[in-house]
């Protein structure tokens, strides 16, 4: 039986941190999809790096649609990819 889940939520504004242990447990290979105001891909600092590492290094997958509050100019820098049928801008690809 195939325990993924498909979790839902939105306007991270980049606090992660309801990810973390004691907070969030999704089975491995869950997706969460954050709907709006991701803002994790913001500045490209170091601090934003490390919290970009830290949501790859989970044992889910993060998406984001982009929402009202995002650096536009620095997500369309990213190469558009085709993922499962539709074009995505990819982050940071699962090492």
């Amino acid at each position: 039986m195939n325990n993924n889940k498909i979790y839902i939520t939105s306007d991270t504004h980049s606090e992660f941190l309801r990810f973390g242990i004691g907070y969030f447990d999704a089975p491995t290979g869950s997706v969460v999809i954050i709907c709006g105001d991701f803002g994790g891909v913001w500045n490209e600092s170091s601090n934003e790096k490390d919290c970009l590492d830290w949501l790859e290094n989970k044992p889910y997958t993060f998406l984001f649609v982009d929402g009202y509050h995002e650096n536009f100019d620095l997500l369309n820098s990213y190469n558009v990819s085709i993922w499962n049928g539709g074009k995505v801008h990819i982050i940071k690809k699962r090492k």
